[in-house]
């Protein structure tokens, strides 16, 4: 069959277009800052909301936030493309370069001054004038907070902006970024810091929850510690580490007193109080979750399973659920046992004597 000319080039230019869409679409970076999905979201609204200080687009209108932008200043306008790849094109809608750049430059320089200042205030060197001037540090409560909404999973900029901005201070310490944000990491991560260098990275954190993943991480390995020598998961890669095993708790868990027998046996170690909490806890933790692919735990199912599956097995769990699950219970089958013998005894001897 003989196609015509015009139809041909037509044809032509469909196909080229969808192979330009198909290529910008493909070009673009896979985003690194995202929103939290509903199903966590619902669980529990407030621990996704950042309660003192917005950073990145996500949460900057919210009117509670606002009196935080002027602690924020300047701007680095040649990281903006960059920037805006970092993030999901919903979350920036309305904000424009400018916007966008400034935004940047607020938030990176409240985060390094804010960590300088927390630094300064623990060697004790800020008066008590610095304090007055700054609502920050005036209030324990709000520095807290402040700390806290720094990791919020939503309330992020891009770790190079941060790495900028270091470049651009006078100081070259080539540790400073770890030796600037210890107070993000725990105690026993802390060690970990003075041989961590990351601002010369050719693999940065992506933002400062990767940063706290990254350090954390390395109290678990403690040779390695150049992070691009390191291939480490991000906080949201680890499915078959923190949300298997949130699902397989999950399962195992369905009244407090399961909570009771895994604490008892060493299974959980935990400082809340009460198997009633450590259930509700559980339950809520583990709503919505799904195992990935590659189950972890997916053995130690299949073996539970075929034991639940032994007769034998089920019997007694049984017997031991329903009469060894307290003393008096154990006291009275022994009581009964010896009156049956006893019984059985007396009715032979009475047998024999009839005879």
């Amino acid at each position: 069959m003989l196609v015509k000319r015009g139809n041909d080039d037509e044809l032509t230019v469909l196909i080229d277009k969808m192979v330009d869409d198909l290529s910008s679409t493909s070009s673009r970076a896979i985003p690194s800052i995202h929103r939290v999905g509903d199903n966590l979201r619902s669980i529990n609204e407030k621990a996704y909301d950042p309660m003192a200080v917005a950073i990145g687009p996500i949460h900057r209108d919210k009117p509670h936030l606002k009196s935080m932008d002027h602690q924020k200043k300047k701007e680095i306008r040649g990281l903006e493309e960059r920037a805006r790849r970092c993030y999901e094109e919903e979350t920036l809608v309305g904000l424009g370069k400018d916007d966008f750049v400034l935004m940047l430059l607020l938030d990176g320089i409240f985060i390094l001054e804010f960590f300088r200042r927390y630094n300064e205030d623990d060697e004790r060197k800020l008066t008590n004038k610095d304090k007055d001037e700054d609502i920050i540090f005036r209030f324990d409560n709000i520095k807290n907070y402040v700390l806290n909404d720094l990791v919020l999973f939503e309330n992020q900029i891009p770790f190079f902006v941060l790495e900028k901005l270091l470049q651009l201070s006078k100081t070259r310490d080539k540790n400073e970024a770890a030796n600037l944000f210890w107070p993000l990491v725990s105690t026993s991560a802390q060690k970990s810091l003075q041989d961590c260098s990351i601002t010369n990275s050719n693999n940065p954190p992506p933002h400062l929850l990767g940063f706290v993943h990254y350090v954390e991480s390395l109290q678990f390995s403690p040779n390695l510690y150049a992070y691009n020598k390191m291939n480490i998961n991000s906080a949201t890669e680890l499915n078959e580490a923190f949300t298997d095993y949130m699902y397989f708790m999950h399962c195992l868990i369905h009244e407090p007193r399961d909570a009771k027998l895994l604490r008892r046996c060493g299974v959980i170690s935990t400082w809340v109080k009460g198997d009633e909490m450590v259930y509700h806890l559980i339950k809520q933790m583990g709503n919505n979750v799904q195992p990935s692919v590659m189950f972890s735990y997916g053995d130690v199912f299949e073996g539970v399973n075929r034991h639940c599956i032994n007769r034998k097995n089920t019997w007694m769990a049984v017997l031991r659920q329903d009469y060894f699950d307290s003393p008096w219970k154990v006291i009275s089958l022994v009581a009964g046992f010896v009156l049956l013998g006893v019984g059985i005894v007396q009715m032979v001897f009475a047998i024999l004597s009839y005879y």
